[in-house]
């Protein structure tokens, strides 16, 4: 007979298990679940063990138990990892009963989260501690713990990456509790306190001040409270149920606050309508209207797309529930809280652009679009970022002409210290652009910049092609009172509707003037042009062809005269715009394209001027003279008709057909609009000039150099240069470089440099791309064909090319569009900006700039920030 074996002694409560059997307890456990989590096809499924032991986390334990989530799931949202704050902020403490001291471990839990053993663990390791909490109100409970370097009760920041206190890891799959999940990425927006507080500055007067203390900016303010001490702590509230949430979290660098938005598809329709010019209160109406619709109409959608595509239906139903479940109430005020967040949102990636190059330039533009009711100087930033170029609004200061200057350059400067502080020691480029010539005192702004820059080296540049374009229009409108246009335009669309006349032609080129947003300034301004060529080149084919069919928008034989000279001086006008939009173009030679231009049409109309030279004052033939506005050119019938005869040789049959009187009121037509636009051409270069002057006297002993050489930055060209000659231009700029790149990538540059050299002659793939390019080809795709390879040089080159002119980023709308109204602003204000305007530009470019801001890695963790940051040492 066996006997069974006696049964092991248990140990006394409270004694420790020796190692071995602890570890083979363990080991045990670990056995047992992992023999459980065998699947066998034969064995019923069963219900996990303990599974009331998996419970989600309830965000008022966080106060209840003093817990504070650490991680969440990325996917669903779901806290998975939440720390104990009095182990994190106090310790544990010493037990009595225990001679050892006690662990510095900090308490997490993860994934399971109950009740009893947050207690069990407070009462264990901080009995004293959580008596005293329990014992407390709610108020008491919130400042039971210390707040973070910089936080206040009332502006509490929370620290959204703990690895800097916390010993912890991320899960796979996890992200840091107050990081955004790849849902809330889309609507998630990340704002420096001080843009936070630019932009609320901004709105002040247009809608009640949502952040603290911003009243205290106003200058009448700062005259009258001088002796105070102005508060620099920005606290954000905005309306209630305006966004999903709103806190103020702590990163490497600085704080930032980070706002949600209860649904992407919401600030795009608000973003939508503001682009469009709509004021704060036509926005409210119109958002309001579709949320009181939005369910009838989204269902018919989802009827509609179900019954086609299930993935379509699937989509909207997702907007269907999205628009039941949206909070705001869209009162004004929350509209222009959102409106505010999207100009926060595009400063907040415009300074990351900025911060992310060694240089940029701005680009000062005049637009008349809306004189005289409302006109604004346009501030935009060219960088370079992501392997382009990019041209973005930054502010805007309306009714610029009658401003004092003082005011407009202190608006500048307070926005670029906010998005740039070092902004003197990257400046590299200043250029002028826009519908305009610039007065005076935009001028002394722009020499002010050139003295306040710490760069060695500012480039001047200035784009005339607006103000070009506004003159040759000009003179197109005003032919036959304002008909010869319209007259074209119907022409163009009738050739269009003949097949048979068009498959005897050459393709028809893009219709003229459209506005549509995708057509470039540089094809609109070339249309007319391309059309009247075009028309010119089959003009007999045309003539027959309306002599045989006689359509009602057929032109009358004086049209024909008229669109001679149309033809000849668009001619010559898209030439000089193919020789200002060169890359390499300076302002010298702008000033010659453009005189020369001028030149040509006066000798070409056998125009008399300028007048004050006594020789001459009066036709040697004694006719009658048409004068421009100023006085300074004059123009006489037999010149005209004299230029038609020998320009264009089908319109001498016309001239000796038609009635004398015809051909003399067109003569006279002709010569009165002719004469002003040869004075509006000699007016553009002396300006032109005019400014190239004030910028070159305005130097003094500190002011960096001017200079009209343009710097090399397309691959090709670095790779012509000389190791000297790469030396040479890295002297030039190594303050600003050294204050960017380290040692280290300078040096790597400088390999870059030598492997590109190598490459455009030993790699025959590199060398005939390289070879294929020129002067004129766009940035990007030069610095593509060399696939990622030189990034530092091509960084480098990035900074360099933000002094040439590049097209603006993608806008949604059209500024023509925009419905601005006249409006007095306050002179007590502090900056020189409006609102409404401001909210309409900026949500213009906004679905740019956000697709951007992706490309970017805007909504990385706050350890990579960081760590970019020092790399950018940023200033």
């Amino acid at each position: 007979m066996v006997l069974p074996s006696p049964r092991p002694a248990q140990p006394q409560p409270g004694a420790r298990r020796p190692a071995t059997t602890q570890a083979a307890v363990d080991l045990d456990l670990k056995k047992r679940r992992t023999d459980g989590n065998n699947f066998n096809p034969s064995v019923p499924a069963q219900k996990p063990l303990n599974r009331k032991r998996f419970l989600r986390f309830l965000k008022s334990h966080e106060l209840k138990f003093g817990l504070a989530p650490v991680a969440r799931d990325e996917a669903t949202g779901e806290v998975t990892l939440v720390v104990c704050r009095f182990c994190q902020h106090f310790g544990r403490e010493q037990r009595p009963d225990k001679q050892r001291r006690s662990t510095k471990n900090v308490k997490y839990f993860r994934n399971s989260f109950r009740t009893d053993q947050y207690q069990q663990h407070h009462e264990l390791s901080h009995c004293e501690t959580w008596k005293r909490y329990q014992a407390s109100s709610d108020d008491e409970k919130m400042a039971f713990f210390p707040l973070p370097v910089g936080a206040t009760l009332n502006t509490p920041v929370e620290t959204v990456n703990p690895t800097q206190k916390l010993k912890v890891e991320l899960a796979p799959g996890e992200v840091w509790a107050l990081e955004p999940t790849r849902e809330e990425r889309k609507r998630c927006f990340d704002i420096a306190p001080a843009i936070v507080e630019l932009v609320a500055v901004l709105a002040i007067g247009a809608t009640e001040p949502t952040v603290e203390n911003v009243i205290e900016k106003q200058s009448h303010h700062l005259m009258e409270h001088a002796h105070e001490q102005t508060s620099t702590a920005v606290k954000w509230t905005p309306p209630t149920g305006t966004f999903q949430s709103c806190h103020l979290i702590g990163t490497v660098i600085d704080p930032l606050y980070r706002v949600k938005v209860h649904s992407r598809s919401q600030i795009d329709c608000l973003g939508e309508l503001a682009a469009a010019g709509l004021s704060f209160r036509q926005i409210s109406s119109a958002m309001r209207s579709f949320r009181t619709h939005a369910g009838v109409l989204l269902r018919d959608v989802v009827s509609s797309k179900r019954s086609g595509n299930d993935i379509a239906g699937t989509a909207a139903e997702k907007l269907l529930q999205g628009a039941q479940n949206a909070s705001p109430e869209y009162n004004e005020e929350q509209i222009a809280e959102l409106v505010r967040l999207i100009i926060a949102a595009n400063l907040s990636i415009t300074s990351r652009l900025l911060r992310g190059c060694w240089a940029f330039s701005l680009v000062l533009r005049a637009s008349m679009e809306h004189a005289p009711v409302r006109s604004y100087l346009e501030i935009r930033v060219k960088v370079y970022g992501e392997g382009a170029m990019h041209n973005i609004h930054l502010i805007s200061i309306p009714a610029f002409e009658n401003k004092c200057k003082a005011m407009m350059y202190s608006t500048l400067e307070r926005v670029m210290n906010v998005v740039l502080p070092n902004w003197r020691q990257r400046l590299i480029g200043v250029a002028t652009d826009g519908d305009a010539q610039m007065p005076a005192r935009v001028l002394d702004i722009i020499a002010r910049l050139q003295q306040e820059a710490a760069t060695p080296v500012v480039y001047r540049s200035s784009s005339v092609c607006h103000q070009l374009d506004c003159i040759v229009t000009n003179f197109f409108s005003s032919l036959q009172g304002g008909c010869f246009l319209l007259v074209l335009k119907e022409l163009s669309a009738y050739i269009r509707r003949q097949p048979e006349l068009l498959a005897r032609m050459t393709p028809a080129p893009a219709c003229p003037r459209t506005t549509h947003c995708s057509v470039s300034s540089k094809e609109k301004w070339v249309a007319l042009g391309k059309e009247t060529n075009w028309i010119a080149a089959h003009r007999e084919l045309i003539y027959q062809h309306l002599d045989v069919e006689k359509p009602p928008s057929a032109p009358d034989s004086s049209w024909w005269l008229f669109f001679a000279a149309v033809d000849w001086v668009a001619t010559r006008a898209n030439e000089t715009f193919e020789s200002l939009l060169r890359n390499h173009a300076t302002i010298a030679d702008q000033i010659a394209a453009v005189a020369e231009l001028s030149t040509e049409c006066a000798t070409a109309f056998q125009a008399l001027g300028p007048l004050n030279d006594s020789l001459l004052s009066t036709d040697p033939a004694g006719n009658k003279l048409f004068k421009s506005r100023k006085g300074r050119f004059a123009l006489s019938k037999p010149s005209i008709v004299a230029f038609i005869k020998e320009n264009d040789v089908s319109s001498i049959e016309i001239i000796n057909s038609v009635e004398a009187p015809i051909v003399d009121l067109t003569a006279e037509n002709l010569a009165l609009c002719g004469v002003n636009m040869i004075e509006s051409l000699l007016e553009l270069s002396i300006a032109l000039g005019d400014e190239r002057s004030v910028s070159s006297s305005s130097r003094g002993s500190k002011t960096p150099k001017l200079t009209d050489f343009l710097p090399p930055t397309l691959p090709h060209e670095l790779a012509q240069l000389s190791e000297r000659e790469f030396t040479s231009l890295l002297q030039t700029y190594g303050p600003m470089v050294r204050s960017f790149l380290s040692e280290e990538e300078i040096d790597m540059m400088d390999q870059e440099f030598q492997g590109l050299r190598r490459g455009a002659v030993r790699e025959s793939v590199l060398s005939a791309a390289l070879g294929n390019c020129n002067a004129e080809t766009p940035f990007e795709e030069a610095w593509a064909l060399t696939e990622n390879r030189f990034k530092l040089l091509e960084c480098f080159a990035g900074g360099l090319a933000s002094v040439f002119s590049c097209p603006p980023i993608g806008i949604r709308g059209s500024t023509s569009d925009l419905a601005l109204c006249r409006s007095d602003m306050d002179t007590a204000r502090v900056l020189l900006a409006d609102f409404a305007l401001e909210g309409s530009l900026h949500a213009q470019q906004f679905p740019a700039l956000v697709d951007l801001s992706e490309k970017l890695g805007t909504h990385e963790t706050s350890r990579n920030i960081g760590n970019v940051a020092t790399a950018m040492k940023v200033g």
